[in-house]
């Protein structure tokens, strides 16, 4: 009603004005309520956040708490299996003992401070790597086109897989020339300034030295075969036929008989890869000073180091015996090629002669090595390598290891981080992991 008594909807347009106040004050209340129920989801939500971000801080001390020693397994708890960790008990004296010598070999490891102990090492199959020219195949200065890019990913060390002249039967891994780069590659003033463009970034390079064999097309083979009194015979290792056949029941890697018979001069040699890989003779005191000269044109060249390829290959018995015969046709070699009766004495000699005189990094490719003979490669006074590839953890992680890596079995994940961790524990103040 208004001041006169009359009600809104009685007096002239009233009962549209009503209509309008009614619809108004319900809009108003509807809006209200509205931004009420807004409200309170904007608040679920915050609480919501607030709650997630509390958890995830708790999750991180608690994780930083365990990094840090808070709270210890128990001796001999399976680390893959998932047990409530807990508290180690008072030492007793002989235990604090102990801990305190395991200090000092600690602390006299660190002491030992290398560059490589500190490197991210990054490998390169040049041929796929990256292509400069257009030509299908990647080459030296598709490398330097991508410097920047690899520091950026924090590589500091690049292993570079074979880059001199080769006939590519092996990927490169069968080498003509060890003082000339491969011609699809490049040339030799490219890798000159590979290397000068990879030290101005930090970026050190690794050479890969194949000295087990060489191509059958390196100019000290082809010289070899030539003729029994060639000074270039006993570069290789030359075989009489034993009863018309092969020296031995050894198999190649890659299959068939590790010896090729040669008609010009009717012996066989041997190769324990392909037969355009033929093996040089280590037992000859020329050909070791060939690879020492070799090695050390290169590292005045300013590489800083070498991936040795099957380096534990390089002794072989001088009785060469049968091998075992587990399948197929071929005698195994494997015990009396690997790891060789006079391996670590080529490999003391190495050092003396090449490695020791330059602040280079070395790793040597070491199939079937064990942690004991691990030791006599890269032990910190061994005075042979800085440190050897293993793969147990490639051969042992399948239900079916006689294959090894040669099997369509499902990785075992825990049989890896077992034997990853056997590795890290037993080398520990002895030799340094790769």
């Amino acid at each position: 009603m208004d001041a006169n008594g009359t009600a809104w909807e009685d007096r002239p347009g009233g009962f549209c004005k009503c209509r309008a106040v009614k619809i108004l004050v319900l809009f108003l209340s509807a809006s209200y309520n509205k931004r009420k129920e807004d409200d309170m989801e904007k608040g679920k939500r915050i609480l919501l956040t607030l709650l997630f971000v509390i958890l995830a801080a708790m999750g991180i001390m608690a994780g930083t708490f365990l990094a840090g020693g808070g709270l210890k397994p128990r001796p001999g708890v399976d680390r893959g299996e998932r047990e409530t960790a807990q508290a180690y008990p008072e030492p007793s004296e002989g235990q604090t003992a102990g801990a305190e010598a395991g200090q000092e070999i600690k602390d006299s490891q660190e002491m030992k401070k290398n560059w490589w102990k500190e490197s991210i090492v990054y490998q390169i199959y040049p041929k796929s790597f990256n292509d400069s020219n257009g030509d299908g195949i990647g080459d030296i200065r598709g490398i330097i086109e991508k410097l920047d890019y690899l520091k950026e990913l924090g590589v500091n060390v690049l292993w570079i897989s074979p880059m001199l002249e080769s006939p590519q039967d092996d990927n490169g891994y069968d080498i003509s020339d060890y003082r000339r780069i491969y011609k699809d590659y490049g040339t030799m003033q490219d890798y000159e300034e590979l290397l000068f463009q990879a030290h101005e970034r930090g970026i050190k390079v690794l050479m890969d030295l194949v000295v087990n064999h060489t191509s059958d097309e390196h100019q000290w083979f082809l010289e070899s075969k030539k003729s029994k009194d060639n000074p270039y015979r006993d570069y290789y290792i030359w075989k009489n036929p034993v009863n018309g056949k092969e020296p031995n029941n050894w198999g190649g890697v890659f299959g068939g008989s590790a010896w090729e018979y040669d008609n010009e001069t009717q012996m066989y040699y041997l190769h324990l890869f392909s037969k355009k890989q033929p093996d040089l003779n280590w037992e000859n005191e020329k050909v070791r000073q060939e690879v020492y000269d070799m090695m050390k044109f290169w590292c005045d060249k300013g590489i800083d180091g070498f991936r040795m390829d099957v380096i534990s290959m390089i002794s072989k018995d001088q009785a060469f015996p049968d091998g075992e015969v587990k399948s197929g046709l071929y005698g195994d070699f494997g015990p009396y090629s690997v790891h060789g009766p006079r391996v670590h004495e080529f490999l003391q000699e190495m050092n003396r002669e090449v490695l020791s005189k330059y602040d280079i990094m070395t790793v040597g490719e070491t199939s079937g090595v064990t942690i004991e003979e691990a030791q006599k490669y890269a032990g910190e006074e061994s005075g042979e390598l800085n440190m050897v590839f293993q793969f147990e953890h490639v051969e042992d992680a399948s239900p079916h290891a006689e294959f090894g890596k040669w099997t369509t079995d499902r990785y075992d994940f825990k049989a890896f981080k077992k034997t990853m961790i056997k590795w890290q524990e037993e080398l520990q103040g002895k030799a340094w992991n790769s």
